[in-house]
C-alpha cells in the first residue's frame, strides 16, 4: 500500500525580484521522484498574485519536466464567475484537475458561499479538489463538506483547517474520496485516520524525508511513523522561523536550487544555522539513514 504525496511547488524569485523560470524547473525535477503528483498555484505558491501567463507557463513546465505527473492548479477566487474563468484558463493549460478555495474574503460561511459551492461545482470543466483553507476563506462545516464530496464532480479534499476532530468526522463518511492532510505536521495523525496522503510544502526541500513518512503510515508502520513525524514537526517548525515560506527556500538552495536572495536578519536562525539544526533534529528523531545535504556541506 502506498500513500499520496502531492507536492505543492513554490514560486521561486531572482535577486531582482523576478519569478526565476531556471529555478522552478530545478524543482520540478528535484521532487518529481518522489511524489505522485504536482500542484501550481496554491497559497503557499503565491496564487494569490501569479498573473494568468505566469501560472500558465508553470502549469506547462510542471506538466512537461514533471515525468508524466498529474499536476492541479490551485484556484483561488474572489467569485463564482471568477472561479470558472480560472478553472478554464487551467483545462487550457494541462492541468488534470484544479483544487478550488471558497470566495476569498469571506470570513463567515453563509448562503452566498454555499451557493458557490453549488455552481462552481455543477458547472466545473475539471476534475474538483475542495481546498478548505481558513486563511483565505470561511470554514466549510462538516456536513457541507461531507455532501460536497458525494459529488461525481469532486474528487477530493485538502484540509487545511488543522481540526482533528472534523477530520476524523469527514474520513469515516466519505471513504470513496481522497482526504489530504494539507498541513506536514498533521500527516501522520490524519492518515491515521484514513486520509489518503498530504499536499506537501515540506516536500519540496525534502522529499525523500516526506516519501518516507508517507509510505510509513501508509503501511501502518506506527513507530517508524512516529519517529519520521517528529522529525518533520520540528523541521517544519524550523522553516516558518522566516515569513512568506521564504525558510522553505532557503532549505532549497542547500540543494543548489534558486538564488540565495532571501532577507533572514529579523530571524534567529541563519541559513547555515539551519542547516545544522536539521542535522541535529535527524540524529535526535529519526534513526533511518536520510542526508538533505552533503556532509561536506559548508555551514559557515
Amino acid at each position: 500500500m502506498s500513500g499520496q504525496l502531492i507536492a505543492e511547488l513554490l514560486s521561486l524569485y531572482s535577486v531582482d525580484g523576478q519569478l526565476d523560470r531556471e529555478a522552478f524547473r530545478q524543482q520540478v525535477n528535484f521532487v518529481a521522484p518522489f511524489v505522485t503528483g504536482l500542484f501550481v498555484g496554491g497559497l503557499a505558491g503565491d496564487g494569490m498574485t501569479l498573473c494568468p501567463e505566469d501560472l500558465a507557463w508553470q502549469t506547462v513546465m510542471a506538466r512537461d519536466e514533471g515525468r508524466g505527473l498529474p499536476v492541479w492548479q490551485g484556484v483561488l477566487p474572489a467569485d463564482t464567475e471568477t472561479a470558472l474563468q480560472k478553472i478554464e484558463q487551467a483545462r487550457r493549460q494541462g492541468a488534470i484537475a484544479v483544487v478550488v478555495c471558497g470566495p476569498v474574503g469571506h470570513t463567515a460561511w453563509a448562503l452566498a458561499t454555499e451557493e458557490f459551492w453549488s455552481q462552481v461545482i455543477t458547472l466545473c470543466a475539471l476534475p474538483l479538489i475542495i481546498y478548505d483553507e481558513p486563511k483565505l476563506t470561511a470554514r466549510c462545516p462538516v456536513d457541507i463538506v461531507i455532501d460536497l464530496l458525494k459529488h461525481p464532480q469532486v474528487i477530493g479534499y485538502k484540509d487545511s483547517t488543522r481540526d482533528v476532530i472534523q477530520a476524523a468526522i469527514v474520513t469515516s463518511q466519505s471513504s470513496r474520496k481522497d482526504y489530504y492532510s494539507g498541513s506536514d505536521g498533521l500527516t501522520w495523525p490524519l492518515m491515521a485516520m484514513g486520509a489518503c496522503g498530504v499536499i506537501s510544502l515540506l516536500v519540496d526541500p525534502f522529499p525523500k524525508l516526506l516519501k518516507l513518512l508517507v509510505g510509513q503510515a501508509a503501511e501502518n508502520n506506527v513507530l517508524a511513523a512516529r519517529d519520521t513525524h517528529q522529525l518533520v514537526v520540528h523541521l517544519r517548525r524550523l522553516l516558518t522561523h522566516w515569513p512568506n515560506q521564504d525558510g522553505y527556500k532557503i532549505a532549497l538552495q542547500a540543494s543548489g536550487i534558486g538564488f540565495p536572495s532571501y532577507d533572514y536578519t529579523d530571524s534567529s536562525l541563519s541559513p547555515a544555522q539551519l542547516i545544522k539544526e536539521v542535522r541535529a533534529l535527524h540524529h535526535r528523531y529519526c534513526s533511518v539513514p536520510w542526508a538533505p545535504w552533503p556532509a561536506t556541506f559548508d555551514c559557515g
